[in-house]
């Protein structure tokens, strides 16, 4: 699927697929009814450009996704499965089915990201406390070793970072291949990476294909820039997703741990299965890249607009701005995803 991160900005064309359904169906729920999720998403139908009708329908339905308080009906728990990217089982039993620990620890995406407003941030009282490792994730206590407690971070124009993100790690990529082909000449390369006015140190490039990325600043040797969780481990909003919706209530996606990835159908032994289809994460996907960047709000008192205006000048003249840099222009505000 293909849409701008902005959706009062949309340049968008008719959905080329054949098939003229809309892929999105709202389904009225009776209060009384133990599932919660009222939404069904048909992935086959999310190919090339949206409509802007059905954008609309797909951004609605990831909201309220996002709104959803799971249910044990709708798929939420895995008492097998611990809260890792990777798909891991549990080593032991869990005594508690719900804990702050290791999670399960939240029933709706809102339970955390709702301040000032459905995406936002969270109070101290919903910290999580996560692993550091993408599968030992198996522990039950809040102690420091074991565990790392994190603040919510709002998801405000997180599609937008998303794009500057691939876009400043093609720019690296760009000048590592560049790098290679000079070496294949016979001789060594020193490469300066930098894209967007940010430096990411030296790479060196040997004639036999070696690279020396000692030298590197702020970034894995893989060249890939990861901007969302606190310590910018994660290269998507997709990923991202996968993985709350696993660690935080128990949903678990087919995309991750159906049948065909996993070899297990019920992979969380909690007695369901397909709980999210790949069109539902695409919802949610699209609710988060199509949220509102921050932007700077004027004083209504000028003394105070007139500090303001200080404080930036001199914010850029004491050097913070050779870090924070307050500019970096996109080259498109097209978001896909997948990535193309």
């Amino acid at each position: 699927m293909i849409f701008g991160p902005r959706l009062i900005a949309l340049l968008l064309s008719v959905s080329v697929a054949p098939v003229a359904a809309n892929p999105v169906t709202f389904v009225e729920r009776s209060p009384a009814d133990p599932a919660q999720i009222d939404v069904l998403v048909d992935q086959s139908q999310l190919s090339g450009k949206l409509s802007q009708i059905d954008l609309s329908d797909l951004i609605e339905a990831g909201r309220r996704l996002f709104d959803t308080k799971f249910t044990n009906a709708d798929g939420a728990g895995r008492p097998s499965a611990t809260q890792a990217t990777i798909p891991t089982h549990f080593k032991h039993a869990r005594d508690v089915a719900f804990q702050r620990a290791s999670g399960p620890d939240a029933n709706a995406c809102t339970s955390c990201h709702n301040n000032p407003a459905s995406g936002g941030a969270g109070d101290f009282t919903v910290n999580a406390f996560t692993s550091g490792g993408t599968e030992s994730a198996d522990f039950d206590n809040v102690d420091p070793q074991f565990s790392n407690e994190r603040g919510t971070n709002h998801m405000f124009g997180s599609g937008l970072m998303e794009l500057l993100a691939r876009e400043m790690s093609a720019d690296l990529l760009a000048l590592r291949k560049a790098a290679f082909a000079e070496a294949r000449a016979g001789k060594t390369v020193a490469v300066a990476l930098h894209s967007k006015g940010v430096s990411f140190g030296t790479l060196t490039i040997h004639p036999d294909g070696r690279m020396d990325v000692s030298k590197l600043e702020g970034i894995d040797a893989d060249l890939i820039i990861r901007p969302f969780s606190q310590k910018g481990v994660i290269p998507s909003l997709r990923m991202f997703t996968l993985n709350a919706l696993n660690a935080h209530h128990g949903m678990q996606a087919d995309e991750r741990f159906a049948k065909a990835m996993t070899g297990e159908a019920d992979f969380d032994g909690d007695g369901y299965i397909d709980e999210l289809n790949t069109g539902a994460v695409s919802a949610l996907v699209a609710y988060q890249a199509t949220l509102e960047a921050p932007v700077p709000v004027l004083f209504d008192k000028p003394a105070w607009q007139e500090m303001a205006d200080q404080g930036k000048t001199l914010f850029a003249t004491t050097g913070c701005a050779s870090c924070h840099v307050p500019s970096l222009p996109l080259r498109s505000m097209t978001f896909s995803d997948p990535p193309l």
